[in-house]
């Protein structure tokens, strides 16, 4: 759980009991926070975080803690493994089809693979867990944004696990605008479409994460509702309903990161 101030991670012992940590969070200057490189600062800073928070998981699961640079090469790994995929592949296998139907293939292309690669792994016993303590973090969050810290287990179980601010639509959003931005970029020859797509992946981001934010600001209004539409519907494969203890799990989190 993050907080503009704190964030904190929660994890259950393998003796049930709750390991909490909180630490501070070092924003960015003020130059930075308001330019359009504000979610590319925004976006390696989550990464940060959650490589910190994964290695406390576990340490306090396995009673083993992993250095940085173990995580951090396992997860550049997976990582770009998941940008050719996602970011390059789609733009070099149409190269050969006519531009305008080109620039429809690829933008299909990268949306199926998106949702055909979450259902996949959705599919794993260890996703699935990971997936409904999403759910309990998104049911937590909707309970306390209603009624505040007295907000209880009951209040977020009757909660939807779907909530319209969740990484998941940076991911959606992100495949959108890729799917523009590449159409105005060459495909051939091959190795020059690749380097174009990995030169524009920081812009993708950039304009999914301003997309993200107006739609956050505007999340009741029509423009707002159909931003996020995409990321509700992804959330369906990233989400899960959670079980008590993991509802509990999610509500020390967030409290110890509210905590001053």
């Amino acid at each position: 759980m993050r907080t503009p101030a704190r964030w904190a991670v929660a994890v259950r012992r393998p003796d049930g009991s709750i390991h909490t940590e909180a630490h501070d969070v070092t924003r960015p200057g003020g130059a930075l926070r308001a330019s359009i490189v504000r979610g590319l600062v925004a976006l390696a800073d989550a990464m940060s975080i959650g490589l910190r928070a994964l290695r406390i998981a576990v340490r306090e699961t396995t009673g083993v803690e992993p250095t940085a640079g173990q995580i951090r090469s396992t997860l550049l790994a997976i990582g770009g493994g998941v940008f050719a995929l996602f970011v390059i592949a789609p733009g070099v296998l149409v190269a050969g089809w006519p531009d305008r139907v080109a620039d429809i293939l690829e933008a299909s292309a990268r949306a199926a693979v998106l949702i055909v690669y979450l259902f996949a792994v959705s599919r794993s016993v260890g996703a699935r867990r990971l997936f409904e303590y999403h759910g309990a973090e998104h049911k937590v969050i909707a309970a306390f944004e209603e009624r505040g810290v007295e907000a209880t287990v009951d209040d977020a179980r009757r909660r939807s696990p779907i909530h319209p601010r969740c990484g998941t639509s940076f991911i959606a959003l992100f495949v959108i605008v890729a799917g523009v931005v590449h159409a105005f970029v060459p495909r051939a020859p091959l190795w020059v479409g690749a380097v174009w797509r990995i030169a524009l992946a920081p812009v993708d981001a950039a304009i999914a994460y301003e997309l993200m934010r107006a739609t956050a600001r505007k999340e009741r209004s029509l423009l707002g509702r159909l931003l996020s539409w995409p990321g509700r519907l992804l959330q369906r494969l990233t989400t899960r309903e959670p079980a008590e203890d993991q509802l509990d799990v999610a509500r020390t989190a967030l409290g110890a990161a509210l905590t001053p």
